[in-house]
């Protein structure tokens, strides 16, 4: 939409210079993914327009904070907390929201340093030894967990929980390198192997002919999306405030109003925060939520320091490291 082209086949041909292409980038973000434009769209009355806007900034938000994750960049992962904190609120997810604002209020409040550090170093792990290869932790445990399951099966004594977690579950890891290297030295597939991506050019191209068709990413006004339908409970008779007249909500906004101009933060935290840390603090109260620690920086990635594991596979591996952030 942005270059006039035709189709996206017509990228291919496009050979631009640095300042060309960071000028294509700059509008694309401005117009397409900013709460601004999307703002004006509701303006014009483009719903439609408006609603596609939001998602894909919501999409990116999700998108930086998975590529944060990879990179061990815990930085940039607290940033979009910060999005969150408000997002999960205007989205009516308010245990999600809670728990964000517990996350960082503990932090804050009443985490000692070194507890801090503990949970600075082991909320991701590296264990290919890789960039751009890090996971959450919780996630690597799982995958043992789930190695663990698949490998006891077989009915059986053997097969108890008991069993597992008294006899195997501390060396999940030798187990887990040495049934790879026993299928790969019997030529045998290994279905715990990662398998390479489904091609998706197929749904993209369809996806980007239906866009295109129905206008999705062009303003033409007064296009409007219809609020959804709200089973009312039984034995309820509770009835809404306002009346919903779209179906086009910015969650952003809307959870930033709610917990400033609402006064729901003020009543959180004066009922979270506990009486000793706000002793500790002289009754000062630091309303920025800085931790003074890592996830405070937007660039704090933490060092990839771990040996190779021994099951990698480099033949499969894309090589990630020439990667480069737009």
């Amino acid at each position: 939409i942005s270059l006039r082209f035709d189709s996206s086949k017509d990228l291919r041909q496009w050979n631009p210079q640095w300042d060309e292409f960071e000028t294509v980038v700059t509008k694309i973000v401005s117009d397409f993914t900013s709460t601004r434009a999307a703002q004006e769209a509701m303006v014009t009355g483009d719903e439609v327009f408006a609603h596609a806007i939001y998602f894909l900034r919501d999409a990116l938000i999700f998108r930086e904070f998975s590529e944060a994750i990879q990179d061990a960049d815990v930085g940039r992962m607290w940033l979009v907390y910060d999005c969150w904190v408000f997002m999960m609120r205007g989205a009516g997810c308010h245990n999600y929201g809670n728990e964000i604002l517990e996350m960082k209020a503990s932090f804050t409040h009443i985490f000692p340093p070194l507890l801090r550090e503990i949970i600075e170093r082991t909320w991701l792990v590296n264990r290919w030894g890789k960039k751009g290869r890090s996971i959450p932790t919780d996630l690597y445990l799982e995958h043992n967990n789930g190695f663990l399951k698949n490998m006891f099966t077989a009915a059986g004594s053997n097969a108890s929980m008991e069993y597992i977690q008294n006899k195997s579950s501390a060396c999940v890891e030798i187990l887990r390198s040495l049934s790879h290297d026993v299928a790969t030295y019997f030529q045998v597939t290994d279905p715990h192997r990662s398998h390479r991506d489904v091609n998706i050019e197929g749904d993209l191209e369809a996806l980007l002919i239906d866009l295109k068709e129905q206008n999705v990413h062009s303003c033409k006004g007064e296009r409007r999306v219809p609020p959804p339908r709200i089973k009312r409970r039984r034995g309820t008779r509770q009835v809404r405030k306002t009346k919903v007249t779209s179906g086009v909500h910015d969650v952003l906004t809307q959870g930033r109003k709610a917990l400033s101009s609402g006064g729901l933060f003020a009543k959180w935290l004066a009922r979270t925060l506990d009486d000793d840390a706000d002793n500790e603090n002289d009754g000062i109260m630091d309303e920025t939520l800085d931790t003074g620690t890592a996830f405070d920086a937007p660039d704090g990635t933490m060092d990839v320091d771990a040996e190779d594991d021994a099951e990698y596979d480099p033949v499969e591996e894309t090589d990630q490291d020439d990667r480069q952030d737009v």
